[in-house]
């Protein structure tokens, strides 16, 4: 399975930060259709089970042949999204021939000092709070203003 082999290359480098993100691309992209296509060949062996005789069993079967491998290739991907949130703190795109990574962050809060929020924001109404932060609003008294960072796979579409 080619995919397993670029996870395996692509966990053992030496190499770090951005780098290391842009060489994960094409490898999440790659398991990423991996898994679409698992899913859809379990779905067409089940859909061609024969319905008038074991269909349970041969259900089941196919089911377990499928499971396996995808959650071997969905745990790899994982692995992998993981340290690219560890490697690469930066919200820029990376984009490469096979698609592009995103970052997209969203801010997120906490009350930690109710004594110190300002008396506006008391009742601590999550509307108002996050339209101060739309507004660019990073500091509150009595309120932790976090980033809440995420990552998203895009594939191109193959030709």
């Amino acid at each position: 399975m080619e995919e397993m082999k670029g996870a395996a290359v692509l966990l053992a480098s030496k190499v770090k930060g951005k780098k290391w993100a842009e060489m994960a691309l094409p490898v999440l992209v790659g398991i990423s259709r991996r898994v679409k296509e698992m899913e859809a060949e379990r779905g067409n062996e089940e859909d061609e089970a024969d319905p008038a005789g074991i269909i349970r069993l041969s259900l089941a079967e196919i089911a377990g042949r499928y499971s396996k491998s995808i959650g071997e290739v969905k745990a790899k991907d994982e692995i992998i999204r993981e340290r690219v949130m560890n490697e690469y703190r930066d919200t820029e795109t990376i984009t490469g021939d096979e698609g592009e990574l995103v970052f997209p962050c969203r801010w997120g809060y906490k009350v930690v000092d109710l004594k110190k929020v300002e008396p506006q924001f008391l009742t601590v109404d999550g509307k108002l709070v996050n339209a101060e932060i739309k507004n660019g609003v990073r500091k509150m008294r009595g309120i932790e203003i976090d980033t809440i960072r995420g990552m998203q796979v895009r594939a191109r579409k193959e030709e």
